[in-house]
């Protein structure tokens, strides 16, 4: 089912559109055809950005640019301490932005591989622990 509206139907018709009991859930052989035609309930993982991408993400700020333009306005008439400035507290600026971004990417990362939690479900009246892969 790919209704972006489920949110909003009675849940008789989801229960049809899911084709699952509310008290009962899925059988066994359900819930394992389930799995073989939709795969594992798991998130991917995307790729995560090397140290070019995040410091070249650092430059494309807006206000970013007009700060290596002012630089470069002010090497043009001659003002070297104020273009050196500048570019010092630009090159900075990226610095601590890709390290934050890559400590950000780390915590997220690492919150993501140390969540595991067990869901217990009740079909037939067996109860069985599961990890989240497979819910």
């Amino acid at each position: 089912m790919h209704d972006k509206q489920a949110h909003s139907k009675p849940i008789e018709e989801l229960l049809s559109d899911f084709e699952t009991h509310l008290k009962r859930g899925l059988t066994q052989v359900q819930a394992q055809e389930r799995l073989a035609k939709f795969g594992a309930n798991e998130l991917t993982e995307r790729p995560r950005p090397g140290f070019l991408a995040l410091l070249w993400d650092q430059f494309k700020n807006f206000l970013v640019i007009i700060l290596i333009i002012a630089a470069a306005i002010s090497l043009a008439l001659g003002e070297y301490v104020d273009s050196v400035a500048i570019l010092f507290i630009v090159v900075l600026n990226a610095v601590v932005g890709v390290f934050q971004e890559s400590k950000t990417q780390t915590k997220h990362l690492s919150r993501a591989l140390g969540l595991q939690i067990i869901y217990f479900y009740c079909p037939m009246k067996e109860r069985r622990g599961v990890t989240p892969s497979f819910c």
